[in-house]
């Protein structure tokens, strides 16, 4: 049996991100640092799957969320669909218990730079040392037309090594080695 992805404009319950992904040194001057929110994503293995819990501890929210980011042949390279359920604490924690050990945990800071919003992600525990910036776009063509920032060393948007799910898997020395060596290069 052929199995198929459902395009975007055949899939009502998904949505187009348009994000770009960045490799940075380190955390550029000017972060929000009073706002950062911290993230925990568990990857579900061999899934497109994840599990994330986002707190805002300055403001006491806590925000659940189960996801599903897919490749979408219809957007442009790098952009994905993803469809995200909403989760209650309980739920949550009952489908905590059925995902594995593969996670990721960052803080996010809000980045103004030339009139744009990033999300700089500066990642704890054995991801230590990695810095990415996001940058989210409404349109494809804001997507293309992009231009990456005097503080970004690369573009990783289509790096899958720079995924969530393939950072939360791969062994420490390998990431410490890939990501010495990207940073090296600069």
């Amino acid at each position: 049996m052929q199995v198929r992805t459902r395009s975007l404009a055949e899939n009502k319950y998904a949505c187009s991100e348009y994000e770009r992904r960045l490799l940075l040194q380190e955390a550029p001057p000017g972060i929000d640092e009073a706002n950062p929110a911290r993230i925990v994503d568990h990857y579900i293995p061999r899934t497109r799957m994840r599990l994330r819990r986002v707190e805002w501890p300055n403001q006491g929210i806590v925000e659940y969320k189960f996801g599903l980011k897919f490749p979408d042949p219809s957007l442009p390279n790098g952009c994905a669909a993803v469809t995200n359920l909403y989760l209650t604490e309980n739920e949550y924690d009952y489908l905590r218990l059925l995902v594995g050990s593969d996670r990721i945990v960052k803080r996010r800071y809000p980045f103004l730079h030339r009139g744009m919003s990033y999300g700089v992600d500066v990642f704890e525990g054995p991801h230590s040392g990695l810095v990415l910036a996001e940058i989210g776009f409404e349109t494809a063509d804001e997507y293309e037309r992009f231009q990456m920032p005097d503080f970004a060393l690369a573009d990783v948007t289509t790096d899958a090594f720079f995924t969530g799910g393939e950072l939360a898997t791969v062994p420490e020395t390998t990431r410490r080695r890939v990501l010495n060596e990207r940073l090296e290069r600069r």
